[in-house]
């Protein structure tokens, strides 16, 4: 079942991006997370008129999230962007239910929709995701237009 997160869910979605942190191949890259700053983030965006999460949940327990923000492109302000900024499904609950990510996504561009997008954008963890999952974005319509680079300063 696909839901907008509540505050219920904060500890569960805070070991998912615990999770995905710990598989994101960011080694070396100078970015940590904090708990604190986690639990804070995801109160943010529950608290927030122009951000949303979604959960994917069966039997009581979060198998994924997607999140994102709707705001007015910083080149053109009449243009509102739905600008994702995370999903995740483990890989224990991808095999079982590959439709999850994809239910999330589809959930996640419907509300950005709703609040009056017209342009999805997605970040991309090259390093860490398979062909398959960009083949899921293609599906969704999207094309690939550049990499983001990330380092220490």
């Amino acid at each position: 079942m696909i839901r907008e997160a509540s505050y219920s869910d904060i500890d569960q979605i805070a070991g998912l991006v615990a999770e995905f942190f710990s598989c994101g191949n960011l080694e070396g890259t100078g970015l940590s997370i904090d708990n604190d700053s986690v639990l804070d983030f995801i109160t943010d965006v529950l608290d927030s008129k122009t951000a949303c999460l979604f959960v994917c949940e069966k039997n009581g327990i979060i198998i994924g999230v997607s999140a994102g923000l709707v705001r007015p492109w910083e080149l053109n302000k009449n243009i509102v962007i739905l600008e994702e900024f995370w999903w995740f499904v483990p890989d224990k609950y991808r095999k079982e239910n590959q439709i999850a990510a994809f239910l999330l996504l589809k959930k996640l561009f419907g509300w950005g929709k709703s609040m009056g997008a017209t342009v999805k954008t997605i970040s991309s963890n090259k390093r860490a995701e398979s062909e398959s999952v960009m083949a899921v974005y293609q599906k969704m319509g999207m094309t690939m237009t550049d990499s983001k680079f990330i380092g220490r300063m």
